[in-house]
């Protein structure tokens, strides 16, 4: 298994445990086994992404060890709106 590919889907389990569809995350595995990605949801639509990015890491805090946390590069909080807008 490749470096990081465990801990990728064990945050893509997380994520869609808190409420997010599969389709909605996208997630990548870096060279050093850190993962990065961005999540396209509705439910963010009509939130800052200050409030998007507290709900999110407050739940992921309440669901992650602290070590896991730091493998986490950036998540991305965007509407699918904002991505048709590029």
């Amino acid at each position: 298994m490749r470096l990081g590919q465990g801990f990728r889907d064990k945050l893509m389990s997380t994520l869609v445990a808190m409420g997010h569809a599969c389709e909605e995350v996208h997630l990548e595995v870096t060279p050093e086994g850190r993962v990065a990605g961005h999540i396209v949801s509705d439910a963010f639509r009509g939130k800052t992404q200050m409030h998007r990015q507290h709900q999110l890491w407050k739940e992921l805090r309440q669901r992650l060890t602290r070590a896991e946390l730091a493998r986490i590069v950036a998540l991305l909080t965007v509407t699918p709106a904002e991505i048709a807008d590029d």
